[in-house]
């Protein structure tokens, strides 16, 4: 069974420096730092993630790309994303 999308109704603050997609990044960093995402859990689809963070699904994946580079998640080809655990 799948989690439910990570976003809710996420919007990029008006505020807020950067990029969207470094945003979404950063949220979804917040949220393995709080705990509310755990190591091993597969991040749920993109569409349905962009949809809830109002973004394209491109800029979606580009946050993804971030995080892999934060090493934080993993992105697996026809698997989805997983969160890592910290070493």
């Amino acid at each position: 069974m799948m989690p439910p999308p990570i976003g809710g109704s996420r919007r990029k603050p008006d505020d807020y420096p950067g990029y969207p997609y470094e945003w979404i990044a950063d949220d979804i960093e917040a949220r393995l730092v709080s705990g509310d995402l755990q190591h091993c859990l597969r991040l749920p689809l993109i569409e349905p993630s962009a949809y809830e963070y109002g973004v394209a699904i491109t800029t979606y994946r580009r946050g993804l790309e971030l995080l892999e580079r934060r090493g934080l998640i993993v992105v697996v080809p026809g698997r989805g994303a997983f969160v890592i655990s910290p070493q």
